[in-house]
């Protein structure tokens, strides 16, 4: 079989498996910034891929300067906060993460336990692999300016 066939085969093959495993986070306000920009989709490891169990990435072993997904359950209403995490801390057994945006002053008001963890975001070459500007879109849609 030629290279050229097996990279027609293989591509397909990665791109299905980057996607499943993967999501698409669009960044709602500019507390990420300069690092993520309000607007930009960022590309998450899951945590849970298909809701089967399988872990992409391990919710317990995220470490200072990882950029983590989380869900914020305020009023009934699940949203998803994109954040650095600044600290780590374990209380009666449980382990609670510290997160911050990047431009923001203080730390976020509440610690986030591990299983409000929906992600990690990909990084390549030390940066969040982000496409840039393509949430805008889904923000207009939404009505967030």
């Amino acid at each position: 079989m030629s290279l050229l066939r097996e990279l027609a085969i293989a591509i397909p093959i990665f791109i299905v498996a980057v996607i499943i495993a993967s999501q698409l986070v669009v960044v709602p306000t500019s507390s990420m910034t300069p690092t993520i920009l309000k607007g930009d989709m960022v590309v998450v490891e899951k945590n849970n891929i298909l809701g089967m169990g399988i872990n992409e990435t391990n919710p317990e072993n995220m470490k200072v300067g990882d950029i983590i997904v989380y869900a914020k359950n305020a009023s009934g209403v699940p949203e998803l906060i994109i954040h650095r995490v600044v600290g780590v801390n374990e209380t009666g057994g449980q382990k609670y993460y510290i997160t911050k945006g990047d431009n923001n002053s203080i730390d976020d008001p509440a610690m986030v336990p591990t299983n409000a963890v929906i992600g990690e975001a990909v990084n390549w070459s030390g940066k969040p692999v982000t496409i840039p500007f393509v949430g805008n879109l889904f923000l207009w849609l939404k009505g967030v300016t």
